[in-house]
């Protein structure tokens, strides 16, 4: 009986541990973003809503490290990948090492390519006693803020995030982490992320190999990559 235990007790474990080391998280996203549908016809929002049926949001997991990207399910003439994916608020795919508290962001942007530092000390989360049931988890709420600098001033926008403390997985979307807890739902701003799946110790060859932390020889901050943003805009402005 006591070596029976044993042996229940170490494939326990090895559960327990699983949830920690490797997991692969497949999330849906409902977009809404006012400023970007006033700058398109109505037809091209709502195709561009459309197609992130045909876009897979992702987060894989392996021990203080993780992978938040995006992939087309298939690939179809009307496809308007880029637009979804602005329309969803995701412009780039996210390393995130919870051991050196940083979020590592590759971005496309102005013609050049870009890696943008996230500092997790950047995230304020107040945690509070508001629960609620997402699938078979009792989920918490968090809440933090997030600012934005463009040409049209500086402003700040609420984060929600609901987060199961039951998987032992301290990631999110994008670069959204820290909380203790697996987040499985999240607003920024207008647009909000939710769970849709886990698997755990599911994850390929393929997809050990894209937990990799980028180039960051050249990384650059936040603010840093938004004041190229600025200086872009004013030049643009001032040979009109």
């Amino acid at each position: 009986m006591k070596k029976y235990f044993h042996i229940l007790h170490f494939v326990w474990l090895q559960t327990v541990s699983g949830q920690i080391s490797n997991a692969k998280i497949v999330y849906n996203v409902i977009p809404y973003d006012e400023e970007i549908k006033e700058t398109l016809i109505s037809s091209y929002f709502e195709d561009a809503k459309k197609d992130l049926q045909d876009v897979d949001i992702l987060l894989l997991c392996h021990g203080n490290e993780s992978f938040f990207f995006t992939e087309k399910k298939m690939d179809t003439p009307k496809s308007n990948f880029p637009l979804s994916l602005q329309l969803a608020g995701i412009k780039g795919r996210f390393y995130t090492n919870l051991s050196k508290k940083i979020t590592l962001e590759e971005r496309s942007a102005y013609g050049d390519e870009f890696v943008i530092r996230y500092e997790q000390s950047d995230l304020q989360w107040k945690l509070t006693n508001e629960k609620k049931q997402i699938g078979n988890y009792t989920c918490y709420k968090a809440t933090s803020i997030y600012n934005v600098k463009n040409s049209k001033g500086e402003f700040t926008f609420p984060v929600i995030a609901w987060y199961a403390p039951d998987i032992n997985l301290n990631f999110g979307p994008k670069n959204y982490n820290g909380l203790p807890g697996l987040i499985m739902e999240l607003t920024e701003r207008s647009t909000t992320f939710y769970f849709k799946s886990l698997k755990l110790r599911s994850l390929t060859e393929k997809e050990f190999k894209l937990i990799k932390k980028p180039d960051d020889a050249r990384a650059i901050s936040k603010k840093e990559f938004e004041d190229i943003g600025m200086d872009i805009g004013r030049n643009i402005y001032n040979r009109n």
